[in-house]
């Protein structure tokens, strides 16, 4: 939870630093040198121009910043203007595109993202330019290396305001509930511990290194204790409270015939009363519920072992009464 938090909050503060950096210190190009400059950092900047080339050749998208499969879609028409005695290329989303062609107004304010070509539109791009009779081999010298990706601040910023939403539903999504749970784990056990946590504390981490230990996958017994770890939640309880453990299995189906999946669980109930019992899945691995089971029947006396159609209904009925019956038993 702290990591996944703590890359969100870097993740958003990116976000945050890019926009307004973008949106308040642009790099403005006038000359070739201030391109180079920015060229050198990839730096959002700002250029107007008095003449806009349209070269007619389309740039297009595979996969989102994301890596989310789009086919060619469209992504930017390419246009070029002139710095100094070289050209410089823009790339601009069709909408753009469209209103300056229809409506052109110089000069033209260009604003983006100082980018590199990808190796497919700069072949593309070279074979346009040839076949409008440039020479191949006089294409580098007035060519601007990189090119100018047009777009707003918030356009460049929010990849990053993406992936810190998807990092926040993670923590809502997961995050939550195991603190939740994990709240009242914790409430579980103080309420066995009458207040004093640190002693019980002290008492578990004791008996938890000592070679008599019962351990089997998520479930640890000491003398005193069973710890179960379950859903990235630890439930520790005392064994003397422990009234009731048996087995459980579900059986999924599909139709009235097929079996789809089987699985198979250990219950613990314990004297809170609580509604929520713990419960461990194991799925297939019966041989493991067996030696748990076989283990507390064998170390806990006090507690019912197995399952029994007239205990759960007289838990669901009546706790009190069954708490009461298992004091007495």
């Amino acid at each position: 939870m702290g990591i996944c938090t703590l890359v969100f909050i870097g993740i958003l503060g990116m976000g945050i630093f890019t926009y307004y950096k973008s949106t308040n210190n642009p790099i403005i190009i006038k000359t070739n040198a201030d391109y180079d400059k920015a060229a050198k950092n990839n730096s959002y900047v700002k250029i107007s121009a008095d003449q806009l080339y349209n070269l007619d050749f389309l740039m297009t998208e595979e996969t989102s910043p994301l890596g989310i499969k789009l086919g060619n879609n469209i992504s930017a028409h390419v246009a070029a203007i002139k710095l100094g005695e070289k050209m410089l290329i823009i790339s601009l989303p069709p909408k753009v595109f469209e209103q300056m062609t229809k409506n052109p107004k110089a000069p033209y304010i260009l604003k983006g993202k100082v980018s590199a070509f990808r190796a497919k539109d700069l072949s593309v791009l070279k074979g346009t330019l040839t076949k409008d009779g440039i020479v191949a081999e006089d294409i580098a010298s007035f060519l601007c290396s990189k090119y100018i990706d047009y777009g707003t601040p918030i356009e460049f910023a929010s990849i990053y305001f993406v992936i810190a939403g998807l990092f926040a539903i993670v923590i809502l999504v997961i995050g939550i509930p195991v603190m939740v749970r994990s709240a009242r784990a914790s409430k579980r056990f103080k309420k066995y511990s009458l207040g004093n946590l640190e002693v019980s504390c002290e008492q578990i981490s004791n008996e938890i290194v000592l070679p008599q230990i019962y351990k089997k996958g998520p479930v640890t017994i000491t003398e005193s204790y069973i710890i179960v770890e379950r859903m990235l939640t630890v439930f520790a309880m005392p064994l003397s409270e422990l009234m009731w453990v048996y087995k459980s299995s579900v059986q999924s189906k599909s139709g009235d015939l097929t079996v789809v999946k089987k699985s198979n669980s250990i219950e613990f109930v314990f004297s809170d009363k609580s509604k929520s019992k713990i419960k461990v899945n194991f799925f297939k691995d019966n041989e493991k519920i067996e030696e748990i089971i076989e283990y507390i029947s064998q170390h806990c006396k006090k507690s019912y072992v197995g399952y029994s159609k007239e205990l759960a209904d007289l838990f669901k009925k009546n706790k009190d009464e069954f708490v009461n019956e298992w004091r007495t038993h």
